[in-house]
């Protein structure tokens, strides 16, 4: 979950990117009624607001890659279409609006980070044979429906949504705009994590992300973000169904709820899985002499250290006006704790 709604976040700064630093065009910006907003005047606020958050993600990005450079770690880019390919197939909703060149870019960054991390670190093929063999039920791949939402204040929106999406050939993202649900729900298109059942008849379940310590998955009740019954439900309609307006948990309001999928129970296999398994030993083996803070990733803790030191050493020039001492600022940038 952390990775997926990073990655929308990402995208929708690409696009302020764009718009801030692209040249300034004679057509305004919008026109209400006749009554001209001048494109100026927009991106004047847009940069006032957007613009230093984005500038510190740019520039620790560029740092990072260099860094890569510097050391002989830049992942191939056969590596990275392949990251990126598995990522789209995991959630191809997350890449509608062309996102996907941004996604390819933080693909890249997050594959130098660990290159860094892990380098001359190595984890010997039996370990994680013996690992994959010792946990070998958690695995498998239980039986599974992944569905979308949208969330309205009333019943009547709720109502008024089902009916567009109803219509032939509307996405569902069209009717996302006035959703109330959670943030990164609804930066990742609508989608939910995928409601799980592990035994037949037994307890539907969500995994909302993994212990940034253990690396155990974090399983909640599905009843608690929709609502009782309405897991139970999508497991038993077809796929592009979508389901009758029901109340909504979490958040209150009234859901608009579509069957994107249904996925049979699979038995794990070792080639599945080695890859992630090797990189969850290299985590342990790189960070168990670290006081990592409670509940941080230890590759966002890393980067965060990596940046901190790599700023401190590097010839960095702001020609953007209101922006010339943010170098001189640690807390505008990445800290989650002793990187500073």
């Amino acid at each position: 979950m952390r990775c997926r709604c990073r990655l929308a976040l990402v995208a929708s700064l690409a696009v302020v990117s764009v718009t801030v630093f692209a040249g300034c065009g004679k057509k305004p910006a919008a026109v209400v009624n006749g009554k001209r907003i001048e494109r100026a005047r927009y991106e004047e606020l847009l940069e006032r607001t957007a613009g230093a958050p984005l500038l510190v993600q740019l520039i620790s990005e560029e740092l990072i890659l260099q860094e890569a450079e510097k050391q002989k770690v830049m992942p191939p880019p056969a590596e990275v279409d392949r990251r990126l390919a598995e990522a789209k197939k995991a959630n191809p909703s997350a890449f509608q609006g062309g996102a996907e060149d941004e996604a390819r870019r933080q693909v890249l960054i997050m594959l130098a980070t660990r290159n860094l991390a892990f380098k001359g670190l190595s984890v010997p093929e039996s370990e994680v044979k013996a690992t994959f063999e010792k946990h070998r039920k958690q695995f498998d791949q239980p039986e599974a429906v992944v569905v979308r939402r949208a969330v309205f204040k009333t019943k009547k929106e709720a109502e008024t949504a089902r009916q567009t999406l109803m219509k032939a050939n509307v996405e569902f993202g069209v009717i996302l705009g006035q959703s109330i649900d959670h943030q990164e729900i609804r930066q990742n298109g609508g989608a939910l994590p995928a409601l799980i059942r592990t035994t037949p008849g037994g307890p539907i379940t969500m995994i909302l992300g993994s212990d940034p310590q253990t690396g155990a998955a974090i399983q909640r009740p599905a009843d608690l973000l929709l609502g009782q019954g309405v897991a139970e439900k999508a497991f038993n309609l077809p796929e592009k169904t979508i389901m009758e307006v029901l109340p909504s948990q979490s958040p209150k309001g009234y859901q608009v709820i579509q069957v994107q999928e249904h996925r049979e129970a699979k038995r794990g296999t070792y080639a599945e899985w080695q890859e992630r398994i090797r990189e969850q030993l290299l985590l342990e083996k790189r960070f168990k002499d670290e006081k990592i803070p409670e509940g941080v990733d230890p590759i966002t803790y890393y980067q965060a250290k990596l940046v901190s030191d790599l700023r401190r050493k590097a010839n960095i020039e702001i020609n953007i006006e209101r922006f010339k001492e943010l170098p001189k600022h640690p807390e505008a940038w990445p800290n989650v704790g002793g990187g500073q």
